[in-house]
């Protein structure tokens, strides 16, 4: 598994088992030698910078939609905490989203364009097959879990807040 990371996270995602960490702050992930000689089958772009879509096209990084490639996304590129207060920003929102899929569908060399929640059974089946065989584990936030107190509560929101928390911040419901 490749995982392109700041220079902060780069060592956490190494501590969780990932085969190949790439500082995006000092090197170029879509020009590896061992992209050029497999491309990767999927990108999960969590951080919607606004140019990723077209580095990871024009590179050859990622296997085309024919092959199998796929680039799920987690928003509208560009801005990854939109701000949606009417039916224009929310155009404004789909405008984007609906073009970038145009573009995915007319360039033989691109990656399959999705959401996340376009991710079918067989990708979230075969990631349930790594879980199971332990290839990853989750990774909690500082403290998690943390009781559903309202102390816990606070806790977890601010570190959420932060919008930089290392892992997943879980508050434990029941024990």
């Amino acid at each position: 598994s490749l995982v392109v990371a700041s220079t902060q996270a780069a060592g956490l995602a190494a501590d969780l088992g990932a085969d190949l960490v790439v500082d995006y702050t000092r090197q170029d992930w879509t020009a590896l030698p061992e992209l050029r000689d497999a491309p990767a089958d999927i990108v999960f772009d969590l951080a919607l910078e606004p140019n990723t879509w077209d580095v990871v096209c024009k590179s050859g990084a990622v296997k085309n939609r024919e092959a199998g490639g796929k680039y799920v996304s987690s928003g509208a590129p560009g801005d990854p905490h939109p701000k949606v207060q009417n039916p224009v920003d929310m155009l404004g929102l789909m405008g984007k989203i609906v073009k970038l899929m145009l573009r995915a569908q007319l360039n033989p060399s691109a990656p399959a364009y999705t959401m996340l929640e376009g991710l079918d059974q067989r990708d979230l089946g075969r990631l349930v097959d790594l879980a199971e065989a332990g290839a990853f584990r989750p990774c909690l936030a500082k403290g998690s879990p943390l009781p559903f107190t309202k102390e816990g509560i606070v806790q977890g929101y601010e570190q959420q807040a932060s919008r930089h928390p290392r892992g997943k911040v879980v508050i434990q419901i029941a024990p």
